[in-house]
């Protein structure tokens, strides 16, 4: 929970912090008034050479490779591994379902449903899985929080009969790297800084399990062959995998996980659906709809504001635009404008530079940018950049958090509040 809870929190810190600067960067000054620059007329245009088209901070090179790659690339995987996990665990669910506890047993891949019951003078649980944990406590900043961290492990089996509901027996032969799919209880407390978390099968509990199953061919083998003195059919472990007891209905946990990685998928959908259509939307139109077109200029102006780095002293930061035309299909013209660096604008200055290079979207010409190719502005580039390291680092990580304890080689635990008032 708190894992969320600060996931979200730091999500929307990035969210605000770079709408904030692309918010600066959309509302570009407009009180500072334009010099005009008389239309040359010639032709061909006169350009100065070897001046950087390239006006923002971003090169082009860049922020290509940033959008494509951290932008559509990473978003795009994202989306299809949460979506194909959530299948795959869906698919899993319905494959548990859609065993039939009355179906009659076969040999091999098996999975057997009943009621679990004690060999004859076995007393106690006939699965035991117990894990030590440790505990630790920090205050910070008056904040104090706790956590348990598993330091020993140890599983106790014994073979035990299950009852299938046509009256089958099997015998079920477990071994040390059973998985137990039950809710952990804490056993005991020693202490402020030690404790034992306990798991049980015992006779009388309604399960299902997953193994191999052999013996369920032969003749008789619905007898009580373990009274009778027969032999009647056997649940071993998988070869390739562990077995699994469950006290879960089936699909549970399954379900459960094609829930968590489906709520993902859509998350990442609408993440990628608000990165394109209000972060990125002039940098995809241009890049996907964008032709270049040598604009002439018409007028140019700077300004400067005050500018204050972190840990240092403020300074005043010159900015440069220009405004050009470009013919339109009924005769007029149609008027663009961006920031340019200081070469530019000295060139445009001594009317060297009578025309520019714009890139204008073919069917949306009031979406542009001068230069030969998009770029990302600073604002965007941040939140970009943010939201690609939160995003791919978080699902992972909150994938590994969220699995239920039984699917953790270790058992670690935390949370708030003091370490002898948690709960398990």
């Amino acid at each position: 929970m708190v894992g969320k809870i600060v996931t979200v929190i730091l999500i929307a810190g990035a969210l605000f912090v770079g709408l904030f600067l692309v918010v600066r960067e959309v509302n570009a000054p407009d009180e500072h008034p334009w010099i005009d620059v008389a239309p040359s007329g010639e032709s061909p245009p006169r350009t100065a050479a070897n001046i950087p088209e390239v006006t923002a901070d971003i090169s082009p090179e860049i922020s290509a490779f940033f959008v494509q790659v951290l932008g559509n690339g990473l978003m795009t995987a994202l989306f299809f591994s949460a979506l194909g996990l959530s299948a795959f665990h869906r698919r899993r669910a319905r494959a548990e379902r859609a065993f039939d506890p009355k179906a009659p047993l076969r040999d091999g891949a098996a999975v057997i449903f009943g009621e679990v019951e004690c060999p004859p003078g076995h007393e106690g649980p006939v699965v035991l899985l117990e894990i030590q944990q440790q505990g630790t406590q920090q205050t910070r900043k008056g904040n104090t929080s706790h956590q348990w961290r598993e330091v020993d492990r140890e599983v106790r089996v014994s073979p035990f009969i299950v009852r299938c509901d046509d009256g089958t027996r099997v015998q079920v032969e477990p071994n040390d790297h059973v998985v137990i799919e039950d809710d952990l209880v804490v056993l005991v407390q020693d202490g402020r800084t030690s404790r034992a978390r306990r798991a049980v099968i015992s006779a009388g509990d309604r399960v299902h399990i997953t193994g191999e199953l052999r013996g369920a061919s032969k003749p008789g083998a619905r007898e009580d062959g373990y009274r009778g003195g027969g032999r009647g059919p056997v649940l071993s472990p998988p070869r390739r995998d562990r077995m699994v007891i469950s006290k879960e209905p089936p699909g549970e946990t399954a379900e459960g996980r094609a829930r968590f990685h489906g709520k993902w998928a859509i998350a990442f959908a609408i993440c990628f659906a608000v990165l394109a259509g209000a972060v990125l939307p002039t940098y995809e139109l241009l890049a996907f709809d964008g032709k270049v077109v040598m604009a002439e200029v018409t007028g140019q102006r700077t300004w400067q504001e005050w500018v204050k780095p972190k840990n240092q002293p403020s300074r005043l930061v010159r900015h440069d635009s220009v405004r050009a035309r470009i013919p339109a299909r009924d005769g007029a013209f149609t008027t663009v404008d961006d920031d340019c660096n200081a070469a530019i604008y000295a060139c445009v200055e001594r009317r060297e530079c009578t025309h520019l290079p714009f890139v204008v979207a073919s069917h949306a010409p009031s979406v542009h940018q001068l230069g030969t190719r998009p770029t990302l502005g600073t604002g965007r580039f941040i939140l970009l950049f943010v939201l690609a390291v939160l995003l791919g680092s978080f699902y992972p990580l909150m994938t590994i958090a969220s699995r239920p304890w039984y699917l953790e080689k270790k058992l670690h635990e935390s949370g708030s509040g003091p370490l002898v008032a948690s709960k398990a």
